[in-house]
């Protein structure tokens, strides 16, 4: 489980690390904690980490009094399924969060005494453990290990999958984000055990259920949220049977 704190003060990112090896050890959880204070250093960890992370965010970053709340911003636009927290002794801004659609799940006092403190850490880190990465029964989700990469995010959200030009590196591309990974086309088919993905060619997976049309002039396969992905030659005829089949489940 991946926790990102963004904190200027030195004596608080110790103060948020303690608490984190403690509560990891009292709860048998493998937590790996990143402090940082610049946002530059937390968006490139965005990018890299996984779909479950936490993120602990001051508000006020040197002297930015808004600093945390567009980080959070930021972070909901890489990554939806974030637990955000704010650490802060501006709890007045609280009520403009909503605002700014950050969905934050807590607003913890740093004048809080320690036990209070690292009480609320804990229950961040356990709604993070039980709601989301162990609760397999909200929606199905896609999942995926690749050379001690993981990755799980709902099918639901999956509009297409695509290769990077990179050697196993692939892109996710959902409703309201991008997601590079490790992996590669012909490997996530053979996992494919419920048969949720469709190639129209040699780059791409499609989410069966993300199938609109078929654009047969264009060669183009028309997905939800107004996407589109390119269908080869020799797959003209399969695609056409595909939307077929779909529309008389519809």
């Amino acid at each position: 489980m991946n926790i990102i704190l963004l904190e200027d003060e030195i004596s608080q990112q110790v103060r948020v690390e303690k608490h984190v090896k403690a509560i990891a050890e009292d709860e048998g959880l493998r937590l790996n904690i990143i402090s940082t204070s610049k946002i530059s250093e937390l968006k490139e960890h965005l990018t890299k980490g996984d779909f479950h992370q936490l993120f602990f965010l001051d508000i006020d970053i040197k002297g930015d009094e808004k600093a945390g709340i567009k980080a959070a911003q930021m972070i909901r636009e890489v990554n939806p399924f974030a637990i955000i927290a704010f650490i802060t002794t501006k709890s007045e801004f609280a009520t403009i969060t909503y605002r700014y659609k950050v969905s934050a799940l807590e607003f913890i006092e740093k004048t809080l005494n320690e036990d209070l403190f690292k009480e609320k850490i804990r229950e961040c880190i356990l709604y993070l453990k039980n709601n989301v990465i162990e609760n397999k029964n909200i929606v199905d989700f896609f999942e995926y290990s690749f050379k001690n990469s993981d990755i799980r995010i709902p099918y639901r959200d999956i509009l297409y999958i695509e290769t990077t030009g990179v050697s196993h590196k692939l892109r996710i591309v959902g409703k309201n984000f991008q997601k590079e990974f490790s992996g590669t086309i012909k490997d996530i088919l053979k996992k494919d055990i419920g048969n949720h993905f469709y190639s129209p060619n040699q780059s791409y997976l499609v989410n069966r259920k993300m199938i609109v049309s078929f654009n047969r002039r264009e060669r183009l396969l028309i997905l939800e949220e107004e996407t589109t992905c390119p269908v080869s030659r020799t797959q003209v005829k399969k695609v056409e049977e595909l939307i077929k089949k779909l529309q008389k489940k519809g």
